[in-house]
């Protein structure tokens, strides 16, 4: 998986393998309690639904996570170089 970071932090991801191997993945992560969802939020209901429909015509959302948490993976102990954005204070 290839990586590529923009002035505004947002990382591009090339993912290497299909959206249910991805998930497949970070399963652990799920049984072991790390991944941890607000008890309300406006979204939750809709990302469940999509999480237990998975996989599924609308599925973006958690292959986005998927995703996400397999980049923490692999950076996690990594010192994240940071920079302020500029214009915004």
């Amino acid at each position: 998986m290839t990586a590529k970071a923009d002035m505004a932090g947002d990382v591009e991801l090339k993912p290497e393998t299909d959206k249910r191997a991805r998930l497949i993945s970070q399963v652990d992560l799920f049984e072991g309690g790390s991944v941890r969802l607000p008890r309300r939020a406006s979204w939750l209901e809709e990302f469940i639904a999509e999480l237990l429909a998975f996989p599924g015509r609308h599925d973006d959302q958690v292959d986005a996570l998927t995703q996400g948490l397999a980049w923490g993976r692999r950076n996690w102990g990594r010192k994240v170089k940071s920079r302020p954005l500029l214009g915004l204070y």
